[in-house]
C-alpha cells in the first residue's frame, strides 16, 4: 500500500506495511480473578505476556470495586496513599480525586452497585511496564465495595499487545 503525501513543498509517495498482512496481532481477552480480605484497598500484580506495552480496550468486573491499573508498583503505592479517604457515609475508602496526569494511571473504574458490567475506555489507553527491565506485569489496585471482609472478583481485560 502507498499513500501520496506533501513535504517539503513537494508531493511524494510513501510505502506503508500492507494491512492484510499476516503478522498483524489481534486483541486478547484475558480474565483474573482477585480474593480480597478486606475492604480496604489492597494491591495485586497480574503476569502475562501481553503486558509489556499494551493498548487496554475494555476492563469487565464480576461487582461493585475500585479498580485501578498503573504502569509501575511504585505509581500504585504513591497513588493509593494520595487519593484515598473513608468517608463517614461509607465502611470504605473512596477516591478523593482524579489521578494528575504523569501519576501512572492506565485505567480507573468504579462500581457502587450490582452485578457484572462492561467499561469501555474511550478513547482506549496506552498501558506500558514502566521497570528498567519492562516484563509482562499489570499493577492493580481493587477495593471491595460488597462490604464483605472478603471477597472473589474476576476482571476482564481486552488488550491488544504492542511489544514482545
Amino acid at each position: 500500500m502507498s499513500i501520496r503525501v506533501y513535504k517539503d513543498g513537494a508531493w511524494v509517495t510513501v510505502s506503508g506495511k500492507n494491512t492484510s498482512d499476516s503478522n498483524l496481532v489481534t486483541r486478547t481477552l484475558f480474565t483474573h480473578n482477585f480474593t480480597t480480605t478486606s475492604t480496604s484497598r489492597e494491591t495485586f500484580t497480574i503476569t502475562n505476556n501481553a503486558l509489556k506495552t499494551y493498548t487496554l480496550y475494555k476492563i469487565t468486573v464480576s461487582g461493585p470495586c475500585w479498580l485501578t491499573t498503573y504502569i509501575s508498583d511504585t505509581t500504585r503505592t504513591a497513588d493509593m496513599t494520595n487519593r484515598v479517604v473513608t468517608d463517614t457515609d461509607w465502611t470504605f475508602s473512596v477516591p478523593v480525586s482524579d489521578p494528575r496526569p504523569g501519576d501512572g494511571v492506565v485505567a480507573e473504574i468504579v462500581k457502587l452497585s450490582g452485578s457484572t458490567e462492561e467499561f469501555r475506555l474511550s478513547p482506549p489507553s496506552i498501558g506500558w511496564n514502566d521497570n528498567p527491565s519492562p516484563v509482562g506485569e499489570m499493577y492493580v489496585a481493587l477495593a471491595n465495595f460488597n462490604h464483605d471482609t472478603s471477597s472473589t472478583f474476576t476482571a476482564s481485560f481486552e488488550v491488544l499487545q504492542m511489544e514482545s
